[in-house]
């Protein structure tokens, strides 16, 4: 068989041989047709039309078939295709696109979801699921981790599920990849009323907690905390509000000393305090610049336009 030349060549050549909407779909969220020069969300958009398309020509093409027959007129002509029209439309995000791969093959095909966060984990402080893995794999004994070690893992969940205890509690298995390999972790209810919010499938996180390594089962992590992981640009974002917040600019017309505390007021030519503005009542000059009235004045009192 001949290369496919394009999509609507792939369709009509494929589709006598049961292709249908959800193979169609499918291969398309796989990527199978990228080095053709579509865009996934172009293709999504007019599959269905393409394959309604198709259907219709074939239907006439047996219908002129029988009317040939019928009639004993000359050869029959064959319906043409549809012509394929694209929307010049944005792709779908990486993250996107990678979500779609996982879903059709369950793997990731054109990259990781961790490598936007891979920066981010290591100035966490986050060690690889596959180091922890391989180390407990080893015939002679782990020799860089033991059960009970504290850790910091990253990566992206992929599945969770909740139970109910024997003490009646809420807890959570939570099925954590990063681009090594996959790990559970184990939520108890303390760390679930704390960091549930953040557990849901495609999330980002960071764990915290001590390694667990029961019944040669490999490796879990009973979690104590988790948060969520940010890319390097939304954590410097993240950090430069947080400095803002504890250090709010000067208000104006206020000093401001290394300390971060107010200072004196400040005044035309430099000089603090016992300034006026021409034509504002006395009351006004000390709204404005923080300074006391004159003993014995009320406010309101005389002093230039009322």
């Amino acid at each position: 068989m001949d290369p496919f030349t394009d999509f609507m060549d792939f369709c009509d050549r494929m589709f006598d041989y049961d292709l249908n909407r959800r193979v169609v779909e499918s291969l398309i969220k796989a990527g199978a047709f990228d080095r053709m020069g579509y865009r996934r969300s172009q293709l999504i958009q007019v599959y269905g039309q393409v394959l309604d398309g198709i259907a219709a020509s074939r239907k006439r093409n047996v219908e002129g078939q029988l009317d040939l027959f019928g009639m004993g007129g000359g050869e029959a002509e064959q319906a043409a295709l549809p012509a394929l029209h694209l929307a010049n439309i944005p792709e779908y995000t990486p993250q996107q696109l990678m979500t779609m791969e996982k879903e059709v093959t369950g793997l990731y095909l054109t990259g990781h979801p961790m490598d936007a966060y891979r920066e981010a984990a290591r100035r966490r402080g986050a060690v690889t699921i596959g180091s922890i893995l391989s180390d407990f794999a080893r015939e002679d004994g782990p020799t860089v981790y033991r059960d009970g070690q504290m850790v910091k893992v990253a990566g992206v969940i992929s599945t969770y599920k909740t139970r109910t205890t024997r003490n009646n509690t809420l807890m959570a298995y939570v099925s954590l990849e990063d681009d090594t390999g996959g790990m559970e972790l184990l939520v108890f209810a303390r760390a679930l009323d704390q960091s549930g919010g953040y557990i849901r499938e495609n999330q980002a996180i960071l764990a915290s907690g001590r390694i667990s390594v029961r019944d040669e089962k490999e490796p879990q992590l009973m979690a104590d905390e988790i948060r969520p992981l940010d890319t390097p640009e939304a954590e410097e974002r993240r950090e430069a509000g947080e400095r803002e917040a504890l250090h709010p600019p000067a208000r104006p017309g206020r000093s401001q000393d290394p300390k971060g505390e107010a200072g004196p007021l400040l005044f035309p030519g430099g000089a603090a305090g016992g300034a006026v503005l021409p034509g504002y009542p006395e009351a006004v000059q000390g709204i404005l610049y923080d300074t006391p009235l004159p003993a014995g004045r009320p406010a309101g009192a005389a002093g230039g336009r009322t």
